[in-house]
């Protein structure tokens, strides 16, 4: 027989239980632990059922005096979830009718102890006094007993794990964390938030993490989280909300088996918008140990290892990171104003100088600034990041690519792109690098492997698909780099970069129709009136007088370098495939001095196969640091 104690923390109502000390919903075939809100709410619903519960009251409730918050889109945000957990909609309420511009009323009754059938009531029944009077006494019993066993820290508790064993969880994706606070503006914290959990997680060896290009395609998009899963291959999804009100932060959480749609677990954490980085471990952790994930006592160390920042400095990291991920030319720049700022605020956050000595290599690896300009900076900042915090990943592989591609140290390089893979497995950038160094190593088979490793971790990314694509053509196996090449354009449709490695791979097929189709796609692509004028050119020219194509992206490619810089190596191909010898010499002598990071390619490019007989090939290998 149930025990008095025992009747008076279990609340019964239609199918479900509600557990007043473990936050537990639960029926016949559905568990779910609520977060704060939502099990507020609900609390509240159940004191008074068939009653309006205002939404003033629901607030006042909700969030204590002085808390600044948008208080009606926190709250709707809070219903939307609970009805989610009830399996309810607000269209044809079974369990919360809205009452429109005034608040909620819970339409089913309510019972305790075992065996009280629960019968559905119509939504205008009103409980007598006395019945209400009754319920409150009971319910505030019960939030009493909730209360008595519960402290408070910075720490917020929120519910406790399952009393059964979790599933082992290997693969994962933490979806954009939600802004609470109603500012649109604060967008760039929630999903610097996001980030950093992401490479939090990133760092257990056991888990495979989705990168952060990826989960953000699904910010603000209203899908089934199991299809979610199916697209990004994991097995769990981790999704919550942000919220920093003053000099305050809280971050909520909750993991979600894909396949049953399960809630596993949900936890708050709350404290000085100074201490994120502490409370990003914190949730990490926990995770960890939801998944059933054994951490190595390394990864215990790391993850617990972050320093306190100066607020101010972590405000200008994470907008420096926010513009940084959207990779826009002018954003770039502001970005680098902003890891300055966060320097000069806190001349210890090693962060702000990996995260400049990103920015430094993008502007360069996309073109935006001369190698020799930004390469030196990029290698600086890695420098004094790692010289601050030597377990950062992000910086190993920073300074790993400055020098694979401007130092041109190929050994020194692989140490630091393998050590921040060590550090953080699912660093897809790391892995896209590598497999990169690989293939100009001839390590063909291991390069299609890491850049394989890279697209698992990052699968709507818009570089990595180009670099598994690129690693089958440095192989010479064309048909499965047209076939890569294919998908990525699918999957991409209005990128650049996708069109032009596609018809790259056709030029080497000797497929001169599609090549032309693709290069016009390129050129149309890239926005510039110049590049529209190359592609109408092109349209005009049949697949038997393909190399006319190529003197049209030859004269383009030399125009755009006299506004802005470009690869000398690009132009080098062309003049190679159009077969003008000395010119592409003469190009491949202009990427020497620019010290262009695609130099070392040529040595494995289909496009310069005929070169390596040539003395004045075999030394510039030689002076690049390779050999045929």
């Amino acid at each position: 027989m149930e025990s008095s104690a025992e009747s008076k923390r279990i609340i019964r109502f239609a199918e479900f239980e509600l557990d007043l000390r473990a936050g537990e919903l639960s029926s016949n075939d559905y568990h779910v632990i609520l977060a704060e809100k939502p099990f507020q709410i609900l609390t509240a619903l159940l004191e008074r059922p068939g009653e309006m519960v205002t939404r003033d009251e629901l607030v006042r409730r909700l969030w204590p005096t002085g808390t600044f918050v948008d208080f009606n889109l926190g709250l709707n945000k809070a219903v939307n979830r609970l009805r989610e957990a009830l399996r309810d909609s607000a269209e044809q309420p079974r369990f919360i009718e809205t009452v429109p511009k005034r608040g909620y009323r819970l339409v089913v009754e309510v019972s305790s102890g075992v065996g009280t059938p629960a019968t559905e009531v119509a939504p205008s029944r009103h409980p007598s006094q006395k019945e209400v009077k009754g319920w409150a006494l009971f319910l505030t019993a019960g939030l009493a007993l909730l209360a008595a066993g519960s402290l408070v820290f910075d720490h917020v508790w929120v519910n406790r794990p399952w009393k059964t064993a979790q599933p082992l969880i290997r693969s994962i994706a933490v979806l954009p964390l939600e802004d609470v606070s109603g500012d649109p503006t604060q967008d760039y914290f929630a999903d610097g938030i996001t980030d950093e959990l992401i490479t939090e997680l990133g760092k257990i060896g056991q888990l495979r993490v989705v990168s952060r290009t990826s989960v953000m395609g699904y910010k603000g998009v209203h899908k089934p989280l199991a299809r979610i899963a199916r697209e990004l291959n994991v097995e769990a999804v981790i999704e919550g909300t942000v919220l920093r009100s003053g000099k305050r932060v809280r971050i909520t959480a909750q993991l979600i088996e894909a396949s049953t749609d399960k809630h596993l677990w949900a936890e708050s954490y709350e404290g000085e918008a100074g201490d994120v980085l502490a409370l990003q471990d914190e949730v990490a952790t926990a995770i960890a140990n939801q998944i059933r994930i054994k951490l190595t006592q390394e990864e215990r160390v790391i993850l617990s290892s972050s320093q306190v920042v100066n607020s101010e400095s972590q405000e200008a990291y994470l907008k420096g990171r926010y513009l940084w991920d959207e990779r826009k030319p002018e954003g770039l720049r502001k970005a680098i104003e902003y890891f300055n700022e966060a320097i000069q605020k806190d001349p210890n956050y090693a962060l702000a100088y990996a995260g400049l000595a990103d920015t430094y290599g993008v502007l360069s690896d996309h073109d935006m600034s001369y190698p020799r300009e930004a390469y030196p900076k990029a290698k600086a900042a890695a420098l004094k990041a790692l010289e601050i915090d030597d377990s950062l990943a992000e910086a190993h592989a920073a300074l790993g690519r400055v020098e694979w591609g401007y130092d041109w140290d190929a050994a020194q390089a692989e140490k630091e792109f393998l050590r921040a893979i060590q550090l953080n497995p699912s660093n897809s950038t790391a892995h896209q690098w590598y497999a990169d160094l690989l293939s100009e190593e001839r390590r063909a088979d291991e390069a299609i492997r890491e850049a394989k490793k890279a697209l698992e971790l990052n699968p709507l990314s818009e570089a990595i698909p180009l670099k598994l694509g690129d690693a089958y053509y440095f192989a010479h196996r064309y048909d499965e780099a047209i076939e890569q090449g294919r998908y990525t354009v699918d999957l991409h449709p209005t990128a650049s970069d996708s069109h032009q490695n596609l018809a790259v791979y056709y030029l080497a097929k000797k497929m001169y129709a599609p090549f032309l189709t693709q290069a016009q796609l390129w050129l149309k692509s890239s926005g510039e009136e110049s590049s529209a004028k190359a592609a109408a050119a092109i349209s005009r020219i049949d697949a038997a007088h393909y190399p006319e194509a190529l003197r049209i992206m030859i004269n383009q490619a030399v125009a755009q370098r006299k506004v802005a810089y470009s690869s000398a190596v690009w132009i080098a191909y062309l003049c190679a495939e159009r077969g003008d010898k000395d010119d592409a010499f003469h190009w491949l002598e202009t990427a020497y001095r620019d010290r262009d990071d695609s130099i070392r390619s040529i040595n494995v490019d289909p496009g310069f196969d005929e070169f390596h007989s040539d003395p004045r090939f075999q030394d510039l290998l030689r002076r690049v640091g390779l050999t045929a």
